[in-house]
């Protein structure tokens, strides 16, 4: 059966899953020249950057099935902009970190919102034509509560939140970001011993993702670095090189009176004196076990 029940979820479960990839993307593209970066998801936002635990991005993602633009009057750019509002409460005073919007739609020449990209900015005449449509008693109803909540904001703080902004179109949909992940990675190489690397690599990061958003253990984890990610591709691509065979023992196989054994050698503290933490230097233990 091929036509969708009336009752069907796939395109927010979709949804669900692109932001997941997604912040896989957005941590590898910092994995070589920043690793000290953490990510974290569902927190402030769909996904959070920080930088010494401190916000510095927060990203929100946009998926759709289909072709289509992005407009001043959408409800994905209003429900965005709510979610900002609501971030604001929770960031100390002053702190107003990037606002990405990551959509899969485009945005036109002449539509304001190109104003909001990293090239050619007009902050003003974008806040200039939000507030207008926020105003609007005519607006759809879909999104007349996050229109109201920008526009009960003072005008210093639409000003600053507009101008945190950044809009990120034309992304790549959840069927091309394997495509993207090889590109910023480094996986040049499109054959089944790549595949195998890109696979293991996402099949760890479902690991992470679910440690991530599972808010109801107590032990959950917080954040991944890019620290982390750089030793995992490390790790990982080392086991498929023409001179290794692939190696699947997970690393938690060690015992904690394994890892202990190598306390004090040598390859361990030069690990520490370059600033690795606790995670990576144990995934480097591992190997050498």
């Amino acid at each position: 059966m091929t036509q969708k029940m009336p009752h069907s979820a796939a395109g927010q479960m979709v949804g669900y899953l692109y932001q997941c990839e997604w912040a896989l993307v957005e941590l590898a593209r910092r994995w070589f020249k920043d690793p000290q970066t953490e990510l974290r998801m569902e927190m402030l936002d769909d996904i959070d950057i920080l930088r010494q635990g401190t916000p510095v991005e927060l990203v929100q993602s946009k998926h759709h099935g289909h072709a289509g633009e992005l407009g001043s009057t959408s409800a994905d750019l209003w429900r965005s902009i709510n979610s900002w509002c609501d971030a604001l409460e929770h960031l100390p005073a002053g702190q107003l970190p990037m606002l990405r919007l990551v959509t899969t739609q485009t945005v036109s020449p002449g539509n304001v919102l190109a104003k909001l990209r990293h090239d050619a900015r007009d902050v003003t005449a974008a806040l200039a034509e939000l507030e207008a449509i926020a105003g609007d008693p005519d607006g759809a109803k879909t999104t007349l509560p996050w229109r109201s909540r920008f526009m009960a904001c003072t005008a210093p703080t639409r000003a600053a939140l507009v101008g945190a902004i950044v809009l990120d179109d034309s992304a790549p949909r959840v069927s091309e970001v394997d495509s993207t992940l090889r590109e910023v990675i480094g996986i040049w190489k499109n054959d089944d011993q790549s595949q195998a690397i890109l696979e293991e690599l996402k099949g760890w990061w479902w690991n992470v993702s679910l440690d991530m958003l599972d808010h109801a253990n107590p032990a959950r984890r917080m954040s991944v670095s890019a620290e982390e990610l750089r030793t995992q591709i490390d790790y990982v691509s080392g086991k498929y090189t023409h001179t290794a065979l692939p190696v699947v023992d997970s690393l938690d196989d060690l015992t904690e009176q394994e890892i202990a054994q190598y306390t004090g050698h040598v390859f361990v503290e030069q690990l520490k004196l370059i600033g690795l933490g606790n995670r990576s230097i144990r995934a480097h233990i591992g190997e050498y076990h």
